[in-house]
């Protein structure tokens, strides 16, 4: 099963970079990703809780790519053995349109035992959530970008 979703953004893919790769600033826009902790560089542990409506789900994953201005790529659960059961790589690949604009393609992919080939649930609550993420980083980017023209 796999949820992708897209956003174009008004900025350099190195200035996404930058805000998407500085996990703590994460608290200050993401609306579905708080306290993230951890080294964005491969084979690191992260932490961080995923918001889904009233829900605080606790996720531990390890990164898998980390290339600048390009990929930030994880898999979670963090313990490779409950990986057999569920898992999902979760994935933000960003790529250049231009010299100031870039699409970020954001999703995840679920595998495992316990994941049903479609569902359509999942998806239902996920989907919002990432569309979410997306806007808000646009929001970020673009907002830090006219700040910074302004002054």
């Amino acid at each position: 099963m796999e949820i992708r979703t897209y956003e174009t953004i008004e900025a350099p893919a190195a200035r996404v970079w930058e805000v998407l790769a500085d996990f703590p600033g994460h608290d200050r826009w993401d609306p579905m990703i708080s306290g993230l902790r951890g080294r964005c560089e491969p084979g690191a542990r992260v932490f961080f809780w995923i918001k889904l409506g009233p829900a605080r789900l606790p996720i531990t994953a390890e990164v898998l790519h980390a290339t600048p201005g390009e990929e930030l790529r994880w898999v979670g659960p963090s313990p490779r053995w409950a990986r057999g059961l569920a898992s999902g790589e979760h994935y933000f690949t960003l790529t250049a349109l231009g010299p100031d604009r870039c699409r970020i393609d954001h999703g995840e992919t679920f595998r495992g035992a316990v994941v049903p080939v479609r569902s359509d649930r999942v998806e239902q609550v996920l989907r919002p959530a990432y569309e979410a993420f997306n806007r808000a980083l646009k929001r970020e980017v673009e907002g830090a970008a006219r700040a910074a023209q302004a002054s």
